[in-house]
């Protein structure tokens, strides 16, 4: 059995609208081994709401919804991990892109590691969670 003040902190965040019905329902059901699959902070956030690590590398980051489409149209190849990250300092999105946090390419898919203090910890962090994603529970 879960803790009963991590089933509260789940029950507020559905209260609050930051979850949705189904989540919180599955809550109670689903084991804790899962990856949230998202185009921004919102997976990071469930994990620490839920005490649970990190298994996902979408976390601390941004994609636009276009790029974000294209990844989810083949995600196992976006997600395989045999694709080294290729930081530029130019955005396809951003017309005047300051540079203020990494932003990179994954083969064509445009990532904004937005809460990243550089390059190395950007690779580091996408690549150790890559390794935990659960692809049979996604």
């Amino acid at each position: 059995h879960r803790n009963k003040s991590l089933s509260s902190n789940v029950l507020q965040l559905y209260y609050n609208g930051f979850i949705p019905f189904c989540v919180y329902t599955t809550y109670f059901t689903l084991p804790k081994n899962f990856t949230i699959i998202c185009d921004n902070c919102w997976a990071g956030k469930v994990y620490q709401e839920l005490g649970l690590p990190y298994q996902t590398p979408f976390v601390g980051m941004f994609v636009f919804s276009p790029d974000y489409i294209k990844m989810l149209k083949n995600l196992k190849h976006y997600l395989s991990g045999n694709i080294p990250l290729k930081f530029v300092k130019k955005s396809k999105y951003i017309k005047d892109f300051d540079n203020a946090y990494p932003l990179a390419l994954l083969d064509n898919i445009e990532l904004h590691f937005l809460h990243y203090a550089d390059e190395e910890e950007a690779t580091q962090k996408w690549n150790r969670r890559l390794e935990r994603i659960h692809w049979d529970n996604l």
